[in-house]
C-alpha cells in the first residue's frame, strides 16, 4: 500500500526569539525538513498569534516561506541594567541575588542617590517581570489552543516547540487547571 507519513506541527514562539540570532534555529528548521520523508505533512505555526501560519500545504516550500518570516521579538527597550535572572531573583524573594544586582547597579551611590537608584532599578525589575509573564502566558495560552485543535485531527501528530525558553513558574498553574 502507499505509503503513511507523519503529521508535524512546527511551532516557533516568536516572543522568547531575540530580534536578530533566530537564524540558526530556523536553519536547522530547514535542515530537518530536508531530512523528514516527502509523504510526511509538515504544518508551520508561529506564536503567540499565529499570523503567517501554513497548515500542512502539498507543497513544502511554502512552509520554508513562512520560515523566513520568523520575527523575534525584542523583551525591552531602554532598561538595560537588570537582567532576567536578577529580576526573577527579586520576584522570587532571593534578597542575596537582587542585593548583588543593587550592588553592581548602584555601586558607590548613598543616601538620597541610593534611594532613587533602588527605586529605579525595582521599577525596571518589575516591568521586565510583567514582560516576561505575560509572554509565557501566551505561550501556555497559544501551545493549549493548538493542542485543542490538534485533539481533531486523526493519528498520532508530532509538535516541534521551537523557543529559547519561557519562565512558566506562573503559568503553570494555570496549565493544572
Amino acid at each position: 500500500g502507499a505509503a503513511v507519513g507523519r503529521d508535524i506541527i512546527i511551532v516557533v514562539d516568536e516572543n522568547s526569539l531575540p530580534p536578530t540570532g533566530s537564524r540558526a534555529v530556523l536553519a536547522s528548521v530547514e535542515q530537518f525538513l530536508g531530512r523528514i520523508s516527502p509523504v510526511d505533512r509538515v504544518a508551520f505555526v508561529r506564536m503567540p498569534d499565529f499570523v503567517g501560519s501554513v497548515d500542512f500545504p502539498t507543497d513544502r516550500a511554502k512552509v520554508r516561506e513562512a520560515l523566513k518570516k520568523v520575527q523575534g521579538r525584542r523583551l525591552r527597550s531602554g532598561m538595560t541594567r537588570v537582567s532576567i535572572g536578577e529580576a526573577a531573583a527579586r520576584e522570587r524573594g532571593n534578597d542575596m541575588a537582587w542585593e548583588q544586582a543593587v550592588a553592581r547597579a548602584c555601586g558607590g551611590a548613598t543616601g538620597p542617590s541610593l534611594e532613587a537608584c533602588i527605586s529605579d532599578l525595582t521599577s525596571e525589575a518589575i516591568s521586565l517581570w510583567t514582560d516576561i509573564t505575560r509572554r509565557a502566558q501566551q505561550t501556555v495560552d497559544g501551545l493549549r489552543s493548538l493542542i485543542e485543535t490538534m485533539k481533531e485531527m486523526p493519528g498520532p501528530k508530532t509538535l516541534m516547540l521551537l523557543s529559547q525558553g519561557f519562565s512558566a513558574a506562573d503559568a503553570y498553574a494555570d496549565v493544572q487547571a
